[in-house]
């Protein structure tokens, strides 16, 4: 089995093929493999090691025959007859492999998160992937059997229980919670008519610290004297004059 991947890999499919070349309907008459499955739907993200242990599992599980320059249904007459009766054998070099990557330098998509395998599907014929393919009832019992699923599952069961313990948590405080409400309302109210009660009171001690402030006081005196002393100077001239007998100026 012969692979050959160019340098625009993966982005371009890798060419597999057969040597010797076989007849199987997923090989060319060229001896590559065209019609696998894995190499149809081949994208950057494909692991070409699961795809080449695909074809190679296909091969074992129904052996093709060999093409001779003769006929297509001819094993070639160099074979022995135990190599004509005996399976091929597509293992070679590629029974290790497990998995492959891109290059290092190829650029990773930023938004793949975790790669997500189906091991079962390795195991299924080309029959019933094809009735799995078709039918969406068999698809949904595909994926409910699947353990990730099955882990999902009970894990949101999980997160819904707790969703509901929270719930009637919640529901039991409602009662305390209205009261404490209630509380809140009534205190704020109080503290409204304090505010504005200071507010009224502050006025009123605006209003008497600026009457009875030092600088207002000795003002008030200062006029006061003032007019003392010119109330004085009249009555003094009044006296002057006669207007004003001796008794009632002293």
């Amino acid at each position: 089995l012969k692979i050959t991947l160019s340098k625009d890999f993966p982005k371009e499919k890798p060419v597999l093929k057969i040597i010797p070349e076989v007849i199987h309907h997923w090989v060319g008459s060229d001896g590559q493999i065209k019609s696998a499955p894995g190499l149809l739907n081949f994208t950057v993200h494909s692991d070409l090691g699961r795809v080449v242990q695909a074809i190679i599992r296909e091969f074992q599980r129904t052996p093709p025959p060999l093409v001779t320059n003769h006929s297509t249904n001819i094993v070639s007459p160099t074979l022995d007859n135990e190599k004509r009766t005996s399976p091929i054998n597509f293992h070679s070099s590629f029974s290790n492999i497990k998995s492959f990557s891109p290059p290092p330098h190829m650029p990773q998509p930023s938004f793949v998160q975790k790669t997500i395998t189906f091991p079962d599907l390795v195991n299924m014929s080309l029959e019933e992937l094809q009735l799995l393919n078709e039918n969406i009832d068999v698809q949904d019992e595909f994926v409910n059997d699947l353990s990730q699923i099955k882990e999902q599952n009970k894990h949101l069961e999980d997160l819904i229980g707790q969703v509901e313990e929270l719930a009637e948590a919640n529901l039991s405080k409602q009662n305390r919670l209205n009261e404490l409400r209630s509380s809140i309302d009534s205190k704020v109210e109080h503290v409204t008519k304090l505010a504005f009660e200071n507010e009224r009171l502050h006025v009123i001690y605006q209003n008497f610290s600026d009457k009875f402030s030092p600088r207002n006081i000795r003002e008030q005196l200062r006029l006061a004297a003032e007019k003392a002393d010119l109330d004085s100077e009249k009555i003094a001239d009044r006296f002057l004059n006669g207007e004003v007998d001796v008794e009632k100026f002293v």
